[in-house]
């Protein structure tokens, strides 16, 4: 059957891309657009954010889960200190429903499926865009239309600020002997420096054992984190060449870190754990963009390779303790095209497939495989100031261990979706759609170390009502963004992890229905230079009930979904006067339960951060030359509090850097 499948994807694409041959035969009137550039960037059908460089830098993070935890919609997921895992859940969904893209390519993740966003420094991103819903991109894969939400990462490298070469060099220190050294080198070439090519390199290094103090009932726990020693090398070679038709990029980047797993604090438990965690990446990618008038073409390669090895000499068993390693493959690669087959209305094609091998030390993992392949027929149609968009994406997924084959499922996901300007030169917005989408359960979710291996596919309904108001460029505001969103999700057989005694090893279960009912509210400015005085404030707000109603008899019937707050919020101030900054940064996380039963020896408790943040720029030689000096201090009230239940995070601690930049 499934390679009956495979040639009935390839027919199906085949058709529609020799179509597009006759398509662009088709003489069509010119039509002149006239649109805000600002139009443009706000994705009129989705929910749409987007960090510029000058935020990144400009903020107290470190890493992009932290810097996207300001987000409206998305909850973080901490477990805890420097180098500890950090994954995002955005409206309710799990963190494999949101896709990390670098480039506009999908990052994989052979640990837990989820992409630790603490891997990913600041210091190497040059912009993040974030959206909820689909954008049917021309220049984005296949692939990227399925996730319920999706985060662009557009390293520095990539970034056309300079004219002929930029250099970037940083060194931090912080608590814990946290040390963080960088290194960048861009340059242009070619005809009109049009070419570009860059890399860079960081280490990092903390001993992690910070002190804590844990309330658990009338009990106070008070220690230091043992074991959790993080050591890490990161390095990134990437560019872009302009052919004469179209642009070709390339990324290479190679990761290796070695980690203590400290493990959970348990009462009256002082053991210490010496279970130890080793990572090595190596990722390749490429892409081939081609934009013309009447039609585009995208395609991409991918490969992947991940060796994960875990330790627990401990662990009670015949051997003397646990020693796992597995060794992961990934290809994935595809094509999409555009054409426009009318001056308002674009079709949009494409298919992609991702090949993934697991092999390991452990003999129930000899031979391993999954396919998931994909297809997308999609359309976007403008009229007046009216922008509809549709998609198709069909799914063909199949998974094998040992030849033995573990499931088979083909999926349909369709999306719609209406927004409208109502006011001419008006960034006046209102927005609806419907998304479906499919969540499976991924390679490690069932064959990595893990307590329920019997998982199902999750399928996820969303539908979103929504409006935005940006105002640009008055005689007192820069820029004042104001938005509101409220959304329904409704999952079926939600895939919920909870780590266990430590985050290599998890409980990975599915709750049959979940309803998810949200309200999300944020607002924002920034003033224009009064004698080199400007204010920023940054305020996001979210109301999410994500409740259980699989079985009126059960338990847990509508209680909120574990590690699920029903509000959070967070605000920035901030102020820039000439080249000095200020940033105060607060985070708010309501109370939330560590297992499905909502009840009070669950619950932990609500946690209230607070950040400050202060650099100042020095510029020389005509501005070519940029030094920067840094400082944060997190958690400046040393408030005790934990994201994940027994995994304390650290007080009180701070981070000094030291930028320095030369363009040319």
């Amino acid at each position: 059957m499934k390679y009956g499948i495979r040639i009935a994807f390839l027919l199906l694409f085949s058709n529609l891309v020799w179509s597009q041959k006759d398509t662009s035969q088709v003489k069509l009137n010119p039509v002149e657009v006239k649109a805000d550039s600002s139009l443009k960037k706000s994705y009129p059908n989705a929910v749409y954010h987007e960090l510029s460089q000058s935020e990144i830098q400009n903020s107290a993070n470190d890493d992009l889960g932290t810097l996207i935890s300001r987000m409206s919609s998305v909850t973080l997921k901490d477990y805890g200190g420097i180098g500890g895992l950090k994954t995002v859940a955005v409206r309710g969904f799990s963190s494999a429903h949101t896709g990390v893209l670098i480039n506009g390519i999908p990052l994989e993740n052979a640990q837990t499926g989820s992409v630790n966003l603490g891997n990913i420094r600041t210091e190497g991103i040059g912009k993040v865009a974030f959206w909820v819903g689909t954008v049917n991109d021309r220049s984005l894969p296949v692939k990227s239309n399925m996730y319920a939400s999706t985060l662009n990462i557009i390293p520095y490298e990539q970034l056309e600020n300079y004219k002929t070469f930029k250099v970037k060099t940083s060194m931090s220190y912080g608590s814990f002997n946290s040390i963080e050294p960088f290194f960048g080198l861009n340059a242009r070439y070619g005809k009109q420096k049009k070419n570009r090519i860059g890399m860079n390199v960081r280490y990092l290094y903390s001993d992690g054992n910070y002190p804590y103090r844990l309330e658990n009932g009338d009990s106070i726990l008070e220690g230091e984190r043992e074991n959790a020693i993080v050591r890490s090398i990161q390095g990134n070679l990437a560019g872009m060449h302009d052919l004469n038709k179209g642009k070709l990029s390339y990324r290479f980047s190679y990761y290796n870190d070695s980690k203590g797993l400290p493990g959970a604090v348990i009462l009256y438990d002082s053991s210490t754990s010496h279970q130890h965690l080793k990572n090595q990446d190596f990722n390749g990618q490429f892409q081939y963009f081609l934009d013309e008038e009447k039609w585009s073409v995208l395609t991409y390669f991918k490969y992947n390779y991940n060796q994960t090895s875990y330790q627990d000499p401990d662990f009670l068993n015949s051997i003397g303790g646990i020693y796992d390693d597995y060794w992961m493959n990934t290809y994935y690669g595809g094509a999409n095209f555009s054409i426009k087959v009318a001056p308002r209305a674009e079709i949009l094609i494409g298919a992609d497939e991702t090949y993934t091998t697991l092999v390991s030390s452990k003999n129930t993992l000899s031979n391993t495989w999954r396919s998931d392949l994909k297809a997308l027929v999609g359309f976007n149609y403008s009229v007046w100031r009216i922008k509809i968009q549709a998609n198709g994406m069909l799914t063909y997924l199949t998974d094998q261990n040992s030849g033995i084959q573990s499931f088979e499922s083909i999926k349909f996901n369709p999306f719609l979706s209406f927004g409208i300007y109502p006011i001419k030169n008006s960034l006046l917005h209102f927005r609806v759609f419907y998304k479906n989408s499919l969540r499976p359960p991924s390679v490690n979710e069932m064959y990595y170390n893990q307590i329920i291996k019997d998982i199902q596919p999750e399928t996820a309904h969303q539908i979103n009502i929504g409006t935005s108001y940006k105002i640009q460029s008055l005689k007192f505001f820069e820029y004042l963004n104001l938005g509101f969103d409220f959304y329904k999700n409704f999952v079926r057989n939600k895939i919920v992890l909870i780590p266990t005694q430590n985050l290599f090893v998890w409980s990975v279960q599915n709750i049959g229905k979940v309803d998810i009912t949200g309200l999300d509210f944020y607002l924002n400015f920034k003033t224009n230079s009064q004698k080199n005085f400007r204010l920023l404030w940054d305020f996001k707000y979210t109301l999410l009930l994500a409740l259980d109603v699989s079985d009126p008899d059960s338990k847990t019937y509508r209680d909120q979904i574990p590690y699920t707050s029903k509000d959070n919020f967070s605000t920035l101030f901030g102020i820039e006067f000439f080249d000095f900054g200020l940033s105060w940064n607060i985070n708010y996380g309501g109370p939330r339960y560590s297992l499905a039963e909502n009840i009070e020896e669950n619950k932990l408790p609500a946690y209230f951060l607070n950040d400050f943040s202060a650099y100042y720029n020095f510029r020389f030689k005509k501005n070519k030359h940029l030094l920067r000096i840094k400082f944060d201090i997190r958690n400046i009230l040393n408030e005790p509090y934990v994201m994940v239940k027994s995994f304390p995070m650290p007080g009180i601690n701070y981070n000094v850097k030291l930028v320095y930049e030369f363009s040319n």
